[in-house]
């Protein structure tokens, strides 16, 4: 975990990751989304009917991007790209599963800083991927 240029602190490989690797855990209590405190919603990761976790360990860092080198399946981060060793780790945070029911929040948008040649410009609204087979709601 280190500062970026411009978007706080984020989380960076310390050595290479293989694409399908697992980065890490969202460590944290798994709970429904309604039932988050205020102040923690803007860090809770979404997870499938309803609930979500607030990450208590360095995944909390993870950044967004447009164009991110990972993806969530359930808890757990992981490479969709190969990453070498120093490079920032990101997921996009617009990414949900297919029928989730989530509304998003004006609360949540922000200018996004990623960088990438397919910035969006903005982190504001969801954007849906087919949900994994046997993927679970709190795996």
């Amino acid at each position: 975990m280190r500062k970026t240029k411009d978007k706080g602190l984020g989380l960076f490989a310390t050595k290479g990751i293989e694409v399908g690797a697992v980065v890490i855990r969202f460590e944290g209590e798994v709970m429904p989304h309604s039932q988050c405190p205020e102040e923690e919603d803007p860090y809770m990761l979404l997870l499938s009917g309803g609930y979500g976790v607030i990450p208590r360990n360095e995944s909390r860092f993870v950044n967004h991007s447009c164009d991110p080198n990972c993806e969530v399946f359930g808890k757990y981060l992981v490479a969709t790209k190969e990453i070498r060793t120093g490079e920032e780790l990101t997921f996009d945070y617009c990414l949900l599963d297919e029928g989730d029911n989530y509304e998003w929040k004006d609360s949540w948008t922000f200018e996004c800083k990623c960088g990438s040649p397919r910035c969006r410009k903005a982190v504001d609204g969801f954007l849906y991927k087919p949900r994994c087979k046997g993927e679970a709601a709190q795996s």
